[in-house]
């Protein structure tokens, strides 16, 4: 997993918040705009930067009413039928089965669990950031109606590489090893085929009949 940086261009400081570093996060919490270096404090302004409006300084360059509908609605005109800013009073976030989260409103519009793992995350729907594993088995979106496919649509990068090598699906007693011991390695030069199949019994007529079904499916041209 790449580590998350500020998305503000050409900056290459770690994550910290709202998609900004600590410091972009600073500006744009003091000043509305990530890019303002120098906050605006009540002594350099002493009313509403709107023109016309003569109202006192309260916030981010606006008076309190003309601050009020910047945060409220977006604007600084009065909408001519104000909207709240959330149409319902629950959380608005959609849950993994397709469902609307039921807890009560928090924060922008989720509820406290999910605008706390936003706040801490980036996304109402990573509970908890993992490091990145060596040792996981590398995923890609499987084709469609591929048999090895698992049940979320994704398959592993090292069985698809694989089958495609050999031209069709793996078999349910096959595996596909990494000779190098680098799972992240899946070149098909470091991918060995493996089958866990074994005869039914110890008899030599069953370890026979095994070694010839190997056969037929793996080197038919042998029994010629």
């Amino acid at each position: 997993m790449e580590k998350r940086v500020c998305e503000i261009p050409d900056c290459d400081n770690p994550f910290y918040g709202r998609g900004f570093c600590s410091k972009h996060y600073t500006r744009w919490r003091n000043n509305g705009d990530p890019m303002t270096v120098k906050q605006i404090w009540k002594s350099d302004q002493e009313t509403c930067k709107l023109d016309g409006c003569e109202q006192k300084f309260h916030a981010q360059g606006y008076c309190k009413t003309h601050y009020s509908r910047m945060y409220r609605y977006g604007q600084t005109d009065l909408p001519a039928k104000p909207k709240r800013k959330y149409d319902s009073p629950l959380c608005n976030v959609t849950l993994a089965n397709g469902e609307a989260c039921k807890n009560k409103r928090s924060s922008l519009g989720m509820c406290a669990i999910h605008y706390s793992r936003f706040y801490r995350n980036g996304s109402p729907y990573i509970e908890k950031r993992q490091k990145p594993n060596p040792n996981v088995y590398k995923t890609l979106k499987a084709p469609k109606g591929h048999p090895n496919a698992r049940a979320d649509g994704t398959i592993f990068e090292h069985r698809l590489v694989m089958s495609q090598h050999l031209g069709r699906a793996l078999r349910d007693d096959e595996n596909v090893h990494h000779i190098n011991g680098d799972r992240k390695d899946n070149r098909i030069e470091n991918l060995e085929l493996w089958s866990v199949s074994q005869p039914a019994g110890q008899r030599v007529k069953d370890k026979v009949e095994w070694a010839l079904e190997l056969l037929k499916l793996y080197e038919p041209e042998r029994l010629k």
